[in-house]
């Protein structure tokens, strides 16, 4: 993908409407993301503080803090849920380093709601989440 994205967590697809959580705030990390090599920018979700990239949507994130995003994400989501489609079990065979710390992150299926795999580092507490998966987390249907 080609362009700046400045709202990029997720775009419109086969699971709905984008989804705009992110707030960029100026300047960039000096983390590069883990799909496009992009240096991740700060960003605002539900007034935490995270680095994301403006270019594929990825989400890295403190891992005691993604509950809370969660949580709050989807109790404000005030449009109809949408079944998300089934999480590829490829996905769970990805060995990714860790951007923050440049570890081995642990890939898993995501126990709540979306159908994802996500990334954790062992090392640091960070999280990663691919473009779009924390909008398939919000949208989906379940307990809010």
């Amino acid at each position: 993908m080609t362009g700046n994205r400045d709202n990029a967590d997720d775009k419109a697809d086969e699971n709905g409407p984008p989804l705009d959580p992110l707030g960029f705030l100026p300047g960039s990390t000096e983390i590069a993301c883990i799909d496009c090599g992009c240096l991740l920018r700060l960003a605002m979700i539900e007034n935490v503080k995270v680095a994301a990239c403006d270019q594929c949507g990825g989400i890295l994130l403190p891992r005691e803090v993604m509950g809370t995003i969660v949580n709050q994400a989807r109790a404000a989501w005030d449009r109809a849920d949408i079944e998300p489609t089934p999480m590829n079990a490829s996905d769970l065979g990805k060995h990714a380093s860790c951007p923050a710390c440049g570890q081995k992150m642990e890939t898993f299926a995501y126990a709540g709601p979306g159908n994802i795999a996500i990334d954790a580092c062992n090392e640091c507490d960070m999280t990663w989440l691919n473009g779009g998966e924390f909008a398939r987390i919000v949208r989906a249907p379940g307990n809010r």
